[in-house]
């Protein structure tokens, strides 16, 4: 398997402002222990309040990161921010990919028998790749194992699965993952299978997770673990409906997977995660016709919607979004582009609006899936994308604003400036973003930055002095304010050392002394602070220890 084209440019494109300035932190500071490549991955072990391992593989353009951290916030953490970095710069993965080059280029001068006895000689000595070879050389040809089979082996896995309490180590109060240790075991042969596009096989191994996972979710024993497998039920329901959107194009062939679905989703306690599979593996209306006429499936609203704009009768989706979409506002993104496609563009920023209105006053307590933010993203860049700068000026301009200060992306700013008409215009902008990002010193930096105004950086600065962006900040302003920038890195030091004492913490010191010593002009006050800081810590010898090389 390939391993996914990874450079630093796409960071930003991958996380927040606020994990990407973390990530350098946890890159420069040596927190990435180790680096390597496994299945066609390049994973990591990246150290923070506790070692955690990111997975970074797929396809240029569709990028897959996973880390073991509890992050949930949206885009990636700082742990795979510092894995990137730590990828792009590693001497051994750059090593690794000349290897590949010299690899094809060895094949191509062996011949095909002599290619045959090293591969049988290989695949005699390793039963793991032997696995693979297995997989990969029986191409598209199904294998006799059935779903119930997969299901069965990993019901009798899940048997053996202890309380919750078993799984942590009270020294380090770390949980390890004993539900995806199980299904990793049959994702990762699924995922192998696709890749030679034996997608039923793939599809049979999915369903055996997906029905273990629904029969254990009603079994009370389980129940500490009902997020983990819950977790591992919508992951594989997705790779179905990945997985038949892929091979099967007309209806008579996707019936039985079709079937399959709706019978899961009236099992399934949790509705809204079949949003997805099924707008996956429903393209054409003879399919949506299908799925609406079953008999005894409640499709919730969102869902019907959606079958509803495939079937594309323009008469039934107003009458049905209508009536619901100020239930379920989130139901106005495709709502309102139907409406656009229709050539109804007053009505579809009209229920646009109405939607942004309630999801922002929250004026009941609408159930929202776990892609809470998106819609409210959605439609303002719906938005967008249909006021007209002659007659919506005013609006473009609050609607950008509140984008930039909801989804804390510059990319917004910029928009923005070009929009904006005047240099006062500008200047209220940013007065009413000082406000609504107060606390935000990451944005306010970026934008300070854009508009080249190094006074509002260095007041950000003292005000950022225990934050990761400070470091950024001085970078961008210490050649303008040496002797400043070297204050408040002595102030930032001498605090932290008041508050911790630990290796960790000495060596974040460390790091803010090299950083500190790179501003222009501060040789003397720099080993002035030092030898100050060498004394006044003169018993602490770990300290000691992490500074001596500065």
């Amino acid at each position: 398997m390939p391993l996914p084209e990874i450079t630093e440019d796409i960071i930003y494109d991958l996380a927040s402002g606020v994990s990407v300035s973390k990530g350098y932190d946890y890159f420069h500071t040596g927190a990435v222990l180790k680096v390597w490549i496994e299945n066609g991955a390049y994973k990591a072990h990246v150290e923070g309040s506790e070692l955690y391992t990111v997975t970074i593989s797929g396809k240029k353009g569709d990028i897959q990161m996973d880390c073991t951290c509890p992050y949930d916030w949206g885009g990636a953490c700082k742990h795979v921010i510092a894995a990137i970095l730590a990828v792009c710069n590693n001497k051994n993965v750059k090593r690794h990919k000349k290897d590949i080059t010299d690899i094809k280029a060895l094949i191509e001068k062996v011949d095909a028998q002599r290619l045959k006895r090293f591969l049988f000689d290989v695949l005699s000595g390793n039963a793991a790749l032997l696995e693979d070879f297995k997989i990969f050389a029986r191409g598209k040809e199904e294998m006799t194992d059935t779903s119930e089979k997969y299901k069965k082996e990993i019901l009798s896995q899940f048997k053996k699965l202890k309380g919750i309490e078993h799984y942590y180590d009270h020294y380090r109060d770390s949980y390890e993952h004993p539900v995806s240790d199980i299904l990793n075991g049959y994702v990762e042969p699924a995922e192998k299978y696709a890749a030679q596009e034996n997608y039923k096989e793939a599809i049979k191994i999915y369903q055996g997770i997906c029905d273990a996972c629904m029969e254990s979710l009603r079994n009370d024993r389980l129940e500490d673990f009902y997020d983990d497998i819950h977790f591992a039920a919508g992951e594989s329901f997705n790779a179905i409906a990945e997985n038949v959107r892929k091979h099967f194009r007309v209806l008579i062939d996707k019936k039985p997977y079709l079937d399959y679905m709706l019978r899961a989703y009236g099992d399934f306690e949790d509705k809204e995660i079949f949003r997805d599979v099924f707008m996956k593996m429903i393209n054409h209306p003879e399919e949506a016709d299908y799925a609406l006429n079953k008999q005894d499936v409640d499709l919730i609203p969102p869902i019907k919607l959606n079958l509803l704009i495939v079937k594309n009768e323009p008469d039934a989706v107003f009458s049905f979004g209508e009536r619901y979409y100020m239930e379920r506002p989130e139901m106005a993104v495709p709502l309102s582009a139907y409406y656009l496609k229709n050539k109804q563009r007053d009505k579809a920023v009209a229920v646009a609006e109405k939607a942004v209105e309630i999801i922002q006053g929250n004026r009941r307590d609408f159930y929202f899936s776990s892609r809470f933010s998106d819609p409210l993203k959605e439609l303002r860049e719906f938005l967008h994308t249909c006021y007209k700068p002659e007659s919506d000026y005013q609006k473009i301009v609050e609607n950008l604003i509140m984008l930039i200060t909801q989804e804390n992306d510059i990319a917004y700013y910029d928009n923005l400036r070009k929009i904006i008409k005047t240099e006062d215009e500008k200047g209220k902008s940013i007065e009413r973003l000082e406000k609504l990002l107060h606390g935000n010193h990451d944005m306010l930096f970026k934008i300070y930055s854009i508009e080249d105004d190094y006074g509002k950086m260095l007041e950000l600065a003292r005000e950022s002095i225990r934050f990761d962006v400070f470091d950024q900040i001085v970078k961008k302003i210490r050649d303008r304010y040496p002797d400043e920038c070297i204050e408040l890195y002595k102030k930032k030091i001498n605090k932290f050392l008041e508050e911790v004492k630990s290796r960790e913490a000495y060596r974040q010191v460390a790091y803010w002394l090299k950083l500190m010593k790179d501003i222009p002009g501060s040789q003397d006050k720099f080993l002035k602070h030092v030898e100050h800081l060498r004394e006044k810590y003169r018993r602490r010898p770990a300290f000691i220890d992490e500074i001596k090389r500065l």
